[in-house]
């Protein structure tokens, strides 16, 4: 008999099932993977299963008994835990008192007892090995930082049942490495670990089966080490991907942004380099290089000390992200939740927020238009939503993601910044933004990206700026793009100016 059966699940939310009767079983003291495009269902059972939400129909059973999870507190008496892809801290409160802060240590009754608390936290944080500690505040950590809480808030209820939705997505290398040993760890001790990710990589590295979902139906469990990653995908998206990314082929033209010595003090010095026609420019380094901070200043979000940013020959030097935008210049966040999407507006008002002056007259807005341009971006973005009105956040984050890109075209922006451009993104979602963003350059526009992820870099960019504590260490080509090199310019240990379009 399986640990944990779920039977029969069914889940529909504004009328459009999120859960078509998906049954799946999974074995005491495995690391079982869920995989699936964004909205096949992924994220929807593991609430489900971790009391988040309820379902319409069907049951979940744990252990040969069958429960009734309709809380978080129900989950937990059932000995689940689960490490979800958004963050839920209280930024006023300390790392201790977030972890702890459904089942405080009492003494005498009633009194929250602050010394063992701190000491549990940072027992727990000194076994996860991460620089923070337990008396810190939640609003000095960096988000990477602010995750592995989530992950320690999880891990402090000794559950038998790990649930662990996206945990990597906002994690550095040496974070990701202390998350595998973590995973590995408890595996030896029998406890039963539930993984979604969209980083392929992980799912080969760590799991012993995976279930894929798609369009929130079961499609089959296989054993990981008897899947290849091209048929894995083939099922997740329902046809056959020859290729995850594009290469970036065409030939680049005139310049059109050049940044001329930009320097601010403890963030980054003499930032020079230009942007073509057409080119698509990465940009790489290891969490804290400073590399977001450059891109930052050309949208107007940072102010440089000194330094020029010219655009089509003109210098602009942006005050503000409206001014970047009056400029030409569009820019998508790499925070989508904090800093992308208004969740609670509907996606007709995320698409059209920033060119209402062009779509209203007399401080009215005409709705004909501003549906005109959302049916314009749908059509040419493959967007799924349901009617004008349905609220951002309800969509799936590749949804969301294009929505971003859409406003940002929206604008007629002539430099495009992308700050990790597909991260948290299902491959089929990847794959369409990559080809769409091929497809404008080869139709003049530039653009940068920004990317933790090498593959992305190396396979859509015709050249790639390494960034190295606020420095460019490398200028390099399309030719020389490979992972080794660019991480040794990336680390600072190789240094290679001059690189040219390719």
């Amino acid at each position: 008999m399986a640990y944990i059966e779920l039977k029969n699940i069914t889940k529909t939310f504004y009328g459009v099932k999120a859960l078509d009767n998906v049954s799946l079983s999974i074995e005491k003291g495995e690391v079982h993977a869920i995989v699936g495009e964004n909205g096949a269902g992924k994220s929807t059972i593991m609430k489900i299963l971790g009391g988040m939400y309820f379902a319409d129909s069907g049951e979940v059973h744990i252990d040969g008994n069958k429960c009734s999870i309709n809380s978080v507190s129900d989950a937990l008496k059932h000995g689940v835990s689960v490490v979800y892809q958004e963050l839920n801290l209280m930024s006023e409160l300390t790392v201790a008192e977030n972890i702890y802060l459904h089942s405080l240590p009492q003494k005498v009754g009633i009194a929250v007892d602050r010394a063992q608390m701190n000491k549990n936290a940072q027992a727990l944080l000194d076994e996860m090995d991460v620089k923070f500690k337990a008396t810190d505040f939640i609003r000095m950590l960096s988000v990477s930082e602010q995750q592995m809480v989530e992950i320690a808030k999880a891990l402090s209820h000794n559950s038998e049942i790990i649930v662990m939705d996206e945990p990597t997505a906002a994690l550095n290398d040496k974070e990701v490495e202390t998350l595998y040993r973590l995973i590995r760890k408890l595996k030896k001790e029998n406890k039963t670990v539930i993984y979604i990710s969209h980083r392929l990589k992980e799912i080969f590295d760590l799991t012993d089966r995976l279930t894929i979902l798609r369009d929130g139906s079961y499609v089959g469990t296989y054993v990981t080490k008897e899947i290849t990653q091209n048929k894995m995908v083939e099922y997740m998206v329902g046809r056959k991907i020859a290729e995850y990314y594009t290469t970036a082929e065409h030939e680049p033209g005139e310049v059109i942004l050049e940044v001329k010595n930009l320097c601010k003090e403890n963030v980054y010095q003499d930032i020079s380099f230009t942007l073509h026609k057409g080119e698509i420019l990465g940009m790489a380094g290891l969490m804290g290089c400073f590399r977001e901070e450059i891109v930052k200043t050309i949208y107007g979000l940072l102010q440089a000390d000194s330094g020029e940013i010219s655009l089509s020959g003109k210098k602009i030097n942006p005050k503000n992200p409206l001014d970047a935008i009056a400029h030409g210049i569009g820019f998508v966040t790499e925070d989508r939740k904090q800093a992308g999407i208004f969740g609670l507006m509907s996606v007709r008002e995320n698409l059209t927020i920033n060119v209402l002056d062009r779509i209203s007259s007399f401080f009215w807005i005409k709705g004909d238009e501003e549906n005109a341009l959302l049916d314009h971006y749908t059509k040419k973005m493959n967007m799924k939503y349901n009617g004008y009105y349905q609220k951002i956040n309800s969509l799936s984050g590749g949804n969301q993601q294009k929505f971003l890109l859409a406003r940002a075209l929206a604008s007629n922006c002539e430099v495009l910044i992308m700050l990790e451009p597909t991260r948290g993104i299902d491959v089929g979602a990847k794959a369409e933004i990559y080809s769409l963003l091929e497809d404008l350059a080869k139709q003049g526009m530039a653009i940068i990206i920004v990317s933790s992820e090498l593959p992305e870099i190396i396979s859509n960019c015709h050249r790639t700026l390494a960034i190295f504590n606020g420095k460019i260490t490398g200028d390099i080509s399309k030719e020389e793009m490979e992972e080794a090199f660019i991480m040794q310019c990336a680390t600072g240990n190789k240094i290679h100016l001059g690189g040219e379009p390719a």
